[in-house]
C-alpha cells in the first residue's frame, strides 16, 4: 500500500490560522474581562487625579 504524501504547507497554513483564531480569542476574552471588571475606567480616574 503506498502512502498519500503529506502536504506540508496546507497544515502549516491550518495550524497557522488556528493560532491566529485562539490569540484573537484570548484578546477578546481578556478585553471582556477587563471591561467586566471595571479596570476600563481605572486609567481615567488615575488621569483624573494626577
Amino acid at each position: 500500500m503506498i502512502r498519500k504524501p503529506r502536504d506540508f504547507d496546507g497544515e502549516l497554513k491550518a495550524l497557522q490560522d488556528k493560532a491566529r483564531d485562539l490569540k484573537s480569542r484570548k484578546m477578546l476574552g481578556l478585553g471582556e474581562l477587563v471591561i467586566a471588571a471595571g479596570a476600563d475606567a481605572l486609567n481615567l480616574i488615575k488621569a483624573k487625579l494626577t
